[in-house]
């Protein structure tokens, strides 16, 4: 068994694990190094012998995870609660539990030959927008930080001066992070999870308040 990020333009919706790759960033050397992996795999698969299950998740958060789970915390008890453009787009991102239990109900499939990707890429239902995501965070730590609306072309300013500097400043280096955190604020959460719902009979133990609660108690 395999895990890689799902990772794919943003626009498209009910995105399933046959959606052709999209070209990824000559310098987003994460996302290549395990796409090359799973293509490794899926290579290997083929060959014969080998059975091979990839799970791709998005964006995890939950407790011990300190990266976005950590950064969304500590803004918080800063007091600061920022509410990027509406804030009615529901954030691509799946509870680190519901990955488990993904992984749980892969290792406990009947073996078969082959290579098979699911995407494990939301949480049980209801989903929270991106609005309610961060206020629920804010509700389970005990805070109450100011709310700070930030119009999309502002954003969209600042993040394109962030990029051009970082080009000038330090050509060579990853400059396309700015737009992808962008997306990834703004965007909708495009994948499906029918495909591992179906085959592997995979339901999500947490939804998204649960989740939350969760994952600032550690």
């Amino acid at each position: 068994m395999y895990g890689r990020p799902a990772a794919f333009e943003g626009g498209a919706h009910g995105i399933a694990e046959d959606y052709p790759f999209q070209p990824l960033p000559a310098h987003d050397f994460y996302a290549r190094t395990k796409r090359a992996a799973e293509q490794l795999v899926q290579q290997e698969a083929a060959r014969g012998g080998l059975a091979a299950i990839a799970i791709r998740p998005n964006v995890i958060y939950g407790e011990r995870d300190q990266l976005f789970t950590r950064r969304v915390i500590a803004n918080l008890r800063r007091g600061l609660l920022p509410r990027v453009g509406p804030g009615t787009n529901h954030l691509s991102c799946v509870y680190a539990g519901n990955v488990a239990s993904a992984i749980l109900a892969a290792l406990d499939a009947p073996t078969r030959p082959g290579f098979r990707a699911y995407n494990v890429t939301r949480d049980a239902s209801p989903l929270l927008t991106q609005r309610e995501f961060f206020e629920t965070f804010a509700e389970a730590l005990g805070v109450r930080p100011l709310r700070i609306r930030i119009p999309v072309p502002l954003i969209k300013v600042g993040v394109a001066v962030w990029s051009g500097s970082l080009r000038v400043l330090l050509p060579g280096r990853y400059s396309t992070l700015g737009n992808a955190a962008m997306s990834f604020i703004l965007g909708e959460n495009p994948y499906s999870v029918d495909r591992i719902r179906r085959e592997l009979g995979w339901r999500q133990p947490f939804d998204m308040r649960t989740a939350i609660t969760r994952s600032v108690q550690q």
